[in-house]
């Protein structure tokens, strides 16, 4: 009886100790090497991002990243991974997706290029390669091949410019 007793107490003492272990060790930091992780013209970089820009009171997009360079001067992020959500102002939204965006936050301009699309509540879908857009005028460019559809609606050309406050889109042929 007393080697169960003591064989439980070193168990539990072990197990103790373990538990201690691997919540008191630091997580490891993250490789130099790793690919894409550190970049020399970069003043910080972040992983997981949640950006946020209101125009007075109101919430005008969210955008999330997986991971985000930074550079103070200019002040500008370059981000992998992203989705922002747009707010219009009855309510509606456009969710826009892009393998990589860069934003540069003092001429309010987004970048957005790799597999761009864009897609409204209403099921509106644009895709193209890349989009410049201008958060202080609300309107986007691209030089690139474009993809408007909806259900059975589908009008592709090569390039367009668009303004979200006017609702209005043109579209150039190839």
């Amino acid at each position: 009886m007393r080697a169960v007793r003591a064989l439980i107490l070193v168990l539990l003492t072990a197990g103790l100790a373990l538990l201690l272990y691997r919540f008191s060790a630091p997580d490891p930091a993250p490789s130099i090497d790793a690919a894409g992780w550190l970049r020399t013209d970069e003043d910080a970089r972040l992983e997981g991002l949640r950006y946020f820009e209101w125009q007075g009171t109101s919430l005008a997009w969210v955008m999330n990243a997986e991971t985000a360079g930074f550079r103070f001067t200019p002040e500008q992020a370059d981000l992998h991974g992203v989705k922002v959500v747009y707010f219009q102002a009855a309510g509606e939204r456009i969710h826009l997706q892009a393998n990589e965006v860069s934003y540069d936050n003092r001429a309010k301009l987004l970048v957005a290029e790799g597999d761009v699309k864009a897609e409204s509540d209403q099921g509106y879908c644009l895709e193209t390669g890349s989009v410049t857009y201008s958060s202080d005028k609300r309107e986007l460019h691209t030089e690139d091949k474009v993809r408007f559809h909806k259900d059975r609606l589908l009008i592709e050309g090569q390039g367009m410019d668009g303004s979200l406050t006017e609702r209005r889109f043109v579209m150039r042929s190839g």
